[in-house]
């Protein structure tokens, strides 16, 4: 089926019956979020440098500008669905409908998910559902999909809770998601240990012993973590930053720390990586 336009919104089902790959990594303005509903054989898809395994029932997520590519050449036939919406697409009402706002989900939430077969299930009718919407165009259709989408991206976050590795038990747990949330949306904040447990009302000792015991890591090394992760990003794709501007937006106040850092966990300079990375890509 051919893809259906709107001004800001695509919504295709794309079903081959032949190994297929696209030419290159591509990136554009907008959302980008599918469901492979059939697959005979292999695949998988590179997202930003980073290869992910597609199987069935396989949830993809890609942010705007996010540079990726697909490869169905292992596979004789796939079925998918897509949708690619612009950020303004939402607003800001709808946005308030999940825990993050949109751009930030997206952000958090991008990458391949391998559902589980009751979410699977329910995620697969959605699309369908919303493909059906776009075919009809009736009246409220846009309002509609938008309201599925907030569903699918509810579903998500669901599951990866549920799927998520945090250990402790479920008192610490209940502690815990609500500030790696906090540090995951707020990273380019000044964050601390102290500052933390003054806004969560957590005592600073048991803070830091139940960080550890849920998620394996100090809170400065999931801080620091959590700003590289988005160093990568913004070397990757802004290339109208500087290195020095990036390490501000991420959150590092001197640029010699977040060399440093940045190669002591990758293994070469940041200078290295985007020359790297834009070397692989073209």
């Amino acid at each position: 089926m051919s893809p259906i336009f709107s001004k800001d919104l695509i919504v295709e089902k794309v079903y081959r019956n032949m190994p297929y790959k696209m030419e290159g990594p591509h990136s554009h303005n907008r959302y980008e979020i599918y469901y492979l509903s059939k697959l005979e054989g292999t695949a998988h898809i590179n997202i930003m440098g980073k290869d992910y395994p597609l199987t069935q029932d396989s949830l993809v997520l890609i942010d705007s500008f996010l540079p990726h590519q697909t490869d169905f050449s292992g596979a004789s036939a796939h079925e998918r669905y897509l949708i690619e919406v612009a950020p303004e697409h939402f607003s800001k009402e709808a946005s308030q409908l999940i825990d993050f706002p949109i751009d930030l989900f997206f952000k958090n939430f991008y990458g391949v998910y391998a559902l589980d077969p009751k979410t699977a299930i329910t995620i697969k009718h959605l699309f369908i559902s919303i493909n059906r919407e776009f075919i009809l165009n009736e009246s409220q259709f846009e309002n509609m999909i938008i309201l599925k989408q907030l569903e699918i991206f509810v579903l998500l976050e669901r599951f990866v809770e549920q799927e998520s590795d945090y250990l402790g038990t479920a008192d610490q747990q209940r502690i815990i998601i609500p500030v790696v949330k906090f540090i995951v949306e707020h990273f380019q904040e000044e964050i601390s240990l102290s500052s933390l447990a003054n806004t969560f009302f957590v005592d600073k000792s048991y803070l830091a012993r139940t960080f550890k015991c849920c998620t394996g890591k100090t809170v400065h090394r999931f801080i620091n973590q959590r700003r590289l992760d988005m160093a990568e990003r913004y070397l990757a794709i802004h290339t109208e930053y500087s290195i020095e501007e990036i390490a501000y937006l991420c959150g590092f106040h001197s640029l010699s720390y977040f060399d440093k850092l940045f190669r002591s966990i990758v293994n070469i300079s940041p200078k290295q990586f985007r020359q790297r990375y834009h070397t692989q890509s073209h």
